[in-house]
Order: C-alpha cells, then structure tokens, then sequence
C-alpha cells in the first residue's frame, strides 16, 4: 500500500466527528441566542447536556445506556433516593441494568428522562459544564467526588451484583463547552483540572471542545502522566499555562498537559468507547478513525 493510500486510511471518519462536534456547538450558540432574546430563558447549559448525551448514544453500542440522573447503592443504606446527587451523564450497562425509577425532563429525548441506576451497572459519569472557569470545574470536581465512597476497592471488594459499588473498570470525565482566553489566566484554574491536585480517583480526563481564538475544529484534551519524576518548564506557566506537576503521597509524581490538537474529539470519544470495552491503553493511540495528521 502506498503512503499516499496510509495517508487516507488515517483519515477515515474525521470529517463525520468533527460534524457532530460542530453540529454540538450550533445548538450550543443557538440556545444562547435565544436565552438572550426571549423573556422565558432557556438554559444553554441543559441544551449542552442533552446535546452530549444524545450524541453520545449515537455513537456508542447500544449495548451501552446513556442518560442523566442518580446512582443508587444497596451499601450506603442511610441514602433515599430523594437525597441522591443529579449528574449530568450517566453510562451505563443497558442489556443488564434494571432502571430504578424514570422521570421525564424537559429534554424530550430518552437520553434526558432522568434514570435512578444501580452502582454496580454504572460504567461512567460525566460532568457538562458550558463555560470553563474556576468555578465550573470545581463545582464538577465536588460532584465527582461524591462517588468516591461507591469507588469499587480491588483488596476489599468482590465482583458481584450485590456489592452495591460502581462496576470495577468506573472511570469520570468532566466536559466543557466554552473556554474564554481570560478565564484561563485566572490564578489556580489550570490546578483544578489536575485530577491529582483535585484527589479526583479514576479520572480521566477533562474535555474542551472550543476555545476563545482557535479554529472550532481544534479541541482540548488533559492528558493524566504519573512517573518517578516529571519535568516541565515551568518558565511558560505564567503566559501560557499547559501543564501542572504535583507530588503524591506515595513518591511518585502526577502531572497533566493541555493538548488542542483537530483529532482530540476523536480520540476522546474512541478513548470512551475503548475505556468501556475493556481495551484502552494508555499513551496508545485509541483509533486511527477520526485522526488528522496535518
């Protein structure tokens, strides 16, 4: 096979992700506009929810539930239902899950009937946030955190359906729309998108689909190292923050880098799929569908 035919294998599904990104981000700005202009607001930041979830459950297997709503425990007892905590974006094992209880949204899709879910059938949560600020990510950082008491302990649990723990192979994320260039300047915003500055467990990974001054196509993707030792050059950090080390209590180092690149979408969302299934690796590329090489 010739490199030029190497060339546009790679290319395969990019144009499609990057749609559907762009289409997330249309209905975005329209709800904005239309929250500015009509006396009965509508919220931008439900539309971006809802505009993930669905997009998430066109892209995943069915084999895999996506919804907003709550997670139920048979290990914390003193919790009812009515006190649970919201999230935004539950996944889940839809061939074995039994559904709790269903109530509808505002969002008509199936997608936003707010579902109360198992733990043990519960693969992933993550957090929308339209605007990345300070704010924002700390308040979806405390919602993460809130499921730290249902994290599956590979020393003291077991494996079954009575546990009342998230399924062992539980991973978050959070997600934002916007991410205004003064914002990211502010003192202390880029530590909070550490998962290790944060003590956030099984975190993947925080995700920006748009930022202040870069071609939509760009997205913005933290990516979690850990090591003996890590160095940055801190020298750029004041100008142009990018990566943030902090020390962990068990010797080792745990570091972030901010990369936009035009096939961060795509490797956030076959990175998902492979979490998931069982597959991902880390530092490997997750598909070559949906890659831009220019």
């Amino acid at each position: 096979m010739s490199d030029k035919n190497n060339f546009k294998y790679v290319w395969q599904g990019y144009a499609e992700l990057i749609a559907s990104k762009k289409t997330l981000l249309a209905k975005y700005d329209n709800a904005q506009i239309h929250s500015k202009t009509h006396k009965i607001h509508t919220s931008h930041g439900n539309v971006a929810e809802a505009e993930f979830r669905k997009w998430l459950s066109e892209f995943l297997p069915i084999k895999y539930g996506i919804t907003s709503g709550y997670i139920a425990s048979q290990s914390i007892n003193k919790r009812g239902i009515s006190s649970l905590p919201h999230y935004d974006i539950i996944i889940y094992d839809a061939f074995e899950c039994p559904i709790l209880s269903i109530e509808d949204n505002s969002d008509e899709s199936s997608q936003g009937k707010k579902r109360v879910i198992p733990a043990e059938y519960v693969r992933a949560v993550f957090e929308v946030k339209s605007n990345l600020t300070l704010k924002t990510i700390k308040e979806a950082n405390i919602k993460i955190k809130e499921l730290d008491d249902l994290l599956f302990d590979f020393e003291k649990d077991t494996n079954s359906t009575f546990n009342g723990k998230l399924h062992p192979d539980f991973f978050s994320a959070n997600i934002f729309f916007d991410l205004k260039s003064t914002e990211f300047k502010k003192q202390g915003i880029f530590d909070n998108l550490s998962p290790f500055q944060a003590n956030l467990k099984r975190h993947f990974t925080n995700l920006i689909l748009r930022a202040e001054g870069l071609n939509d196509e760009f997205t913005g993707l933290i990516v979690n190292l850990m090591g003996d030792f890590i160095e940055f050059d801190f020298t750029s950090l004041i100008s142009n923050p990018q990566t943030c080390t902090t020390y962990l209590d068990n010797g080792k180092y745990g570091g972030i880098m901010l990369l936009w690149t035009k096939s961060n979408f795509s490797v956030f969302a076959f990175s998902v799929l492979n979490l998931l299934n069982g597959t991902y690796r880390p530092g490997i590329v997750p598909s070559f569908y949906g890659i831009n090489l220019s």
